[in-house]
């Protein structure tokens, strides 16, 4: 049978990089003795003020039809919340809601790319982007970030270098930070000079936020506060990472009126609105924000020294002290094997679960990422049979 040419478009190697996940699903459900640390699924529960709200409004019968851009009342929390981050006067009409930022980042690219024209985004890239670009028709463009793996130095971009790769026709920059999967905070200078260019060129701005209260080290810089950028920006964000709430699927676009309609008319296509039951719990997650988002951030900092102490142990591995969000890059050059492989070896040997670095970039195959998502007592053993196995692997070369 026919397909059409938008299954080859949205395909792309960030599926097959997260085989090993898969696979580990797999093992533990046969009882296997596996630690995963490949997804960036925080293992805290939803607090029980958030999901006593979901259960009221159920048994209240809020089960029916909601407006498609989403509630008022939750797109006013969406938009003061915003307000207190970058002090724009987003109003309830510039948010859209979505069932979670991968969706509103899908639909936001398919509002702003174009078939032929150029999207540029930064390597190593989070696995879907490869696909939701690609599902635009729109063409990738690439601009490598050069990370020192053993150190915590901010990251570098040749922005000589940088200027000549964005194309003429590029329709939108896409910017994630802190980065996934590489941990890292760009600083202000880098920021600022990336906003510089989407004004001087009128290029779009899509910012996915998603780990923008997990930031342990430098700062978060709003590019909507700077001037020129409120009009040409579209903010991602969700309430997954920040609220310990993956399953619930609540995610947003922020962006100005006219991106706010034309979200909304692809919502009206694609989603038919979302399900109010999960929007009342979230006005209640983003009413009493800070409350829930502090702690996580403390765990968070303390999970990622627990990991970082255990792959320290080995003299093959060298691990990026991230700046924000939850997972690590670790160098596994010295293993001599291929990322890849060298994931799927430690899955059957080790019984620990990781993502290989080429599911986020072409150039990663001396690398993976790991998470830490998971509780220290799951991090430190995890990290125990990383450091373990790679060692093994060093004195087999030797």
């Amino acid at each position: 049978m026919y397909f059409s040419s938008l299954t080859r478009r949205i395909e792309g190697r960030g599926a097959d990089g997260f085989r090993v996940a898969d696979r580990a699903v797999r093992l533990s459900e046969k009882g296997a003795d596996v630690v995963s640390l490949a997804l960036g699924d925080p293992d805290f529960d939803t607090a029980p003020e958030i999901t006593e709200r979901a259960v009221t409004a159920l048994r209240s019968g809020r089960t029916h039809y909601t407006p498609v851009p989403g509630n008022r009342d939750l797109r006013r929390a969406i938009a003061v919340a915003q307000r207190k981050v970058d002090n724009v006067p987003w109003e309830l009409e510039n948010v859209v809601v979505f069932p979670g930022a991968q969706s509103a980042l899908f639909s936001a690219m398919l509002c702003v790319a174009e078939s032929g024209r150029s999207v540029v985004t930064f390597d190593p890239l989070y696995a879907t982007y490869e696909g939701v670009i690609g599902a635009s028709d729109a063409r990738l463009v690439k601009v490598p970030v050069e990370l020192e793996l053993n150190t915590t130095a901010p990251p570098r971009i040749d922005f000589q270098a940088f200027e000549k790769l964005v194309p003429d026709d590029t329709s939108a920059i896409l910017l994630n930070c802190p980065n996934n999967p590489g941990g890292y905070v760009f600083e202000d200078e880098t920021l600022i000079s990336i906003a510089a260019l989407c004004r001087e060129r009128d290029i779009w701005l899509i910012s996915d936020e998603v780990y923008r209260s997990l930031i342990f080290g430098g700062r978060h810089l709003p590019l909507t506060s700077l001037e020129g950028m409120a009009e040409r920006t579209i903010i991602v964000n969700s309430l997954s990472k920040s609220h310990a709430m993956t399953g619930w699927r609540c995610g947003w676009a922020i962006g100005p009126l006219a991106a706010a309609a034309h979200l909304e008319r692809l919502a009206q296509c694609s989603l038919f609105g979302s399900p109010p039951f999960i929007q009342d719990a979230a006005v209640e997650a983003l009413t009493n924000g800070e409350r829930y988002t502090a702690d996580f951030r403390q765990q968070f900092v303390r999970r990622c020294e627990v990991l970082l102490g255990a792959l320290g142990r080995s003299k093959a591995l060298r691990a990026r002290k991230p700046a924000g969000g939850m997972f690590t890059l670790v160098d596994i050059s010295a293993c001599g094997l291929p990322s890849d492989v060298f994931a799927e070896r430690a899955l059957d040997e080790a019984g620990v679960a990781v993502v290989p670095g080429t599911a986020f970039s072409a150039l990663g195959q001396s690398y993976i990422r790991v998470s830490f998502a998971q509780s220290e007592e799951l991090l430190a053993e995890g990290g125990r049979r990383l450091a373990e196995f790679a060692d093994k692997l060093c004195a087999v070369a030797d």
